[in-house]
């Protein structure tokens, strides 16, 4: 399952979302611009619904990047897109404490939590009007079915309530299970609250649920604060960051190369690109020193990201080596000859930014 959802990540959705980006940058008509957007949309949809499979089966929960996140703000952008996509007939009240402290999560991860449990509450509200009640607050643990254990250490509380239909003992004792739904076919796939059940266990946190069959549901969701030091350190920012950079690509799809390398090139860097690891890797040896880092796809027919990297290696210790797939574990995360680690599909904006963070590094 994981293998299959990891082919969609590279060979399908890279080139889509790519290519997209790229035009929607351009001045088109106002026509064009609506219908690509329409398809950034869908390429959206379906990398989420490919995210929740990796993370379901484990391979994107065990190597997904954790960094200091401000969760209200997190909260405040997923709020935005339910907005927009939850029945206006439904009311979405959010409340955020004023002493929240930062946590380590992986952002996209956390947005994923938010969104499956608004999703799951709208979903919930059968009635033509209802409520959706959102609070985010430093966890207290001296409050009715708070875990044990958030006594023992500094916690943040996200909780998500409905006065929706509810659920039945047994319907909430099965409620986590993988594939697992109420829903209709073709009305959900089972999957929302066991990855967030997946996603929270990840990040060393629990869930717990509160129910009544006809009165609604509420989620509660504890995940570890950073310590203080850390909370003072600003969060990274998103801007654009454009360079000038030497960079050898190596993706042995074609399509996916092309997409990778006009995105790098848009953002000013000059970039060989190569579908064979092993031409690129005669390449970087005939060019000494001609290039400023390697970008590469791990899994590949004549050889792998991690072996192209450790040949590298073998001739230039020195090198950044950004290794890109859609298919990740640990093993890469610590293996010696990557210097990084990102997952497919990215934007050419996060890709640039991660590019630039690694160089400055280096210069350091």
């Amino acid at each position: 399952l994981g293998e299959e959802a990891a082919w969609m990540h590279d060979y399908l959705l890279t080139p889509i979302m790519g290519y997209t980006t790229l035009l929607m940058d351009r001045e088109l008509p106002a026509d064009v611009g609506t219908k690509l957007k329409a398809i950034y949309s869908a390429a959206l949809k379906a990398r989420d619904l490919v995210q929740q499979i990796l993370t379901f089966s484990r391979h994107q929960s065990e190597a997904a990047e954790k960094q200091l996140v401000d969760t209200s703000s997190v909260l405040e952008d997923a709020i935005g897109l339910m907005r927009a996509t939850i029945p206006s007939s439904i009311e979405i009240k959010v409340r955020i404490a004023s002493n929240v402290p930062m946590i380590h999560a992986n952002p996209g991860q956390l947005h994923q939590v938010i969104v499956n449990l608004c999703t799951n509450a709208a979903q919930a509200i059968t009635q033509s009007r209802g409520h959706i009640e959102i609070n985010l607050r430093r966890a207290d643990a001296t409050l009715p079915g708070c875990p044990a254990r958030i006594a023992n250490g500094d916690f943040i509380e996200l909780s998500v309530s409905d006065d929706g239909a509810g659920m039945t003992p047994q319907v909430r004792s099965r409620i986590f299970e993988p594939f697992f739904t109420t829903k209709d076919v073709g009305q959900g796939s089972g999957l929302g609250l066991s990855v967030v059940h997946g996603i929270v266990s990840g990040h060393g946190g629990e869930i717990t649920l509160s129910t009544d069959e006809g009165k609604g549901s509420t989620f509660r969701v504890y995940l570890p604060a950073a310590d203080h030091d850390a909370n003072q350190v600003e969060v990274a920012s998103q801007a654009r960051i454009e360079g000038h950079e030497r960079v050898l690509l190596i993706d042995d799809e074609v399509a996916v190369v092309r997409a990778t390398k006009d995105l790098l090139e848009n953002f000013g860097y000059e970039v060989e690109a190569f579908t064979q690891p092993a031409s690129a890797l005669r390449q970087f040896l005939a060019l000494d020193r001609a290039f400023d880092i390697v970008v590469t796809d791990n899994l590949m027919p004549e050889m792998t990201g991690l072996e192209l990297a450790q040949a590298i290696r073998e001739n230039d210790a020195s090198i950044p080596i950004v290794l890109m797939s859609g298919y990740l574990d640990d093993r890469a995360d610590r293996n010696p000859a990557i210097t990084v680690t990102i997952s497919k599909p990215t934007s050419g904006r996060e890709l640039s930014n991660l590019i630039q963070q690694v160089v400055r590094t280096k210069i350091a």
